[in-house]
């Protein structure tokens, strides 16, 4: 997580540069979120949580509705934020604003190389519920873009002492199966 080049090489993603860090929010000066892609203007602010993936905000979409005339309905999955997963509410500015950024480079001599990806993982509220997030923009060339948001439920934090004894009983009852 100190931002120095690293080379990879799977048979996934073929060989890639990588490099990754922490970062403190998104308005923090040299120590916040700076875009190191090519991207746009809707990619940074995508990946600043500010838009969709589509460009748009949440009042964006309720304008387009209310343009379009039709009515809106608020449904059982809307009063309980289910409906609303989609639109993005923005990254939670809780733990210092800290977050993850993520920045690959295809290098592979193929057709399919020449691909980037970049992504930032934190925390947001989708459908009323905090969750981790990763939010991605990858391109190929100038002009292939897809932008996604991954959405995790979080369980907490790990106790790793309960992790380890459930592996050593786990290592017992194998031993015990074998003999």
């Amino acid at each position: 997580m100190d931002w120095s080049d690293r080379d990879h090489e799977d048979r996934i993603f073929g060989k890639v540069k990588g490099k990754s860090r922490m970062f403190e929010g998104f308005k923090s000066g040299d120590k916040g979120f700076k875009m190191e892609g090519k991207g746009g203007e809707v990619d940074k602010r995508f990946l600043k949580g500010e838009v969709d993936k589509d460009g748009k905000t949440g009042a964006d979409k309720a304008a387009d509705t209310e343009a379009e005339g039709a009515e809106v309905e608020k449904t059982t999955q809307q009063k309980e934020g289910i409906a609303s997963s989609t639109t993005t509410a923005g990254w939670l500015d809780e733990n210092s604003a800290r977050h993850v950024q993520s920045w690959v480079l295809n290098v592979d001599e193929t057709a399919a190389g020449g691909w980037t990806a970049e992504q930032v993982w934190g925390f947001e509220m989708v459908g009323k519920k905090r969750h981790y997030t990763r939010r991605v923009v990858v391109r190929k060339g100038d002009d292939k873009v897809e932008r996604a948001r991954l959405v995790y439920d979080y369980k907490g934090e790990v106790d790793m002492e309960a992790e380890k004894e459930a592996e050593k009983a786990e290592e017992q009852q194998a031993l015990d199966v074998e003999y």
